[in-house]
């Protein structure tokens, strides 16, 4: 059987293909999920998480350290527990602050993680005091809308503020 020199050269370009594609597929696993055993807990308390999900991420300084495993309603005060999975490696001061933000005007939802200065670190399932909950741009618009047409169909009423 006799084979062509462009049979080789399609078969070489499907191999290099097939293996490159394991190898960015392994990499982008290896950078988006944090192992197991490479990781700690910490909590973080806000009024109101509104858009965000478990698995959305949480960064520091735009790197992406962790993502949120967990989050439960406080009976008590109506605020919600947000358990977040960070790389253990990630040495947060005490008075680091979170924040939740948008990834554009309508996009998803993430923490964002401001490091404070302290010498002191959180600690493995430690928690964030220091919090700030989303800004909700629904509500924000409607209070524009009702300032600027003196209309009652626009006003959105909260019981917190």
């Amino acid at each position: 059987m006799q084979y062509s020199y462009l049979e080789t050269f399609i078969g070489f370009c499907v191999m290099l293909f097939v293996t490159l594609c394991i190898y960015f597929g392994y990499k982008t696993y290896n950078d988006y999920y944090i192992k197991d055993n490479n990781f700690k807990t910490v909590f973080a308390t806000f009024q109101n998480v509104e858009g965000l999900n478990k698995g959305s991420s949480v960064f520091v300084s735009g790197i992406k350290i962790g993502t949120v495993e967990k989050l439960t309603l406080v009976p008590s005060s109506f605020d919600v527990a947000v358990e977040l999975k960070i790389s253990a490696d990630i040495n947060l001061p005490n008075d680091s602050q979170a924040i939740i933000m948008n990834r554009g005007l309508l996009g998803e939802k993430y923490i964002t993680i401001i490091p404070g200065i302290e010498e002191n670190y959180i600690a493995d399932k430690g928690e964030i005091h220091f919090t700030q909950s989303a800004i909700n741009v629904e509500r924000m618009i409607g209070k524009v809308f009702s300032e600027l047409f003196g209309s009652n169909y626009f006003k959105i009423s909260s019981s917190r503020h």
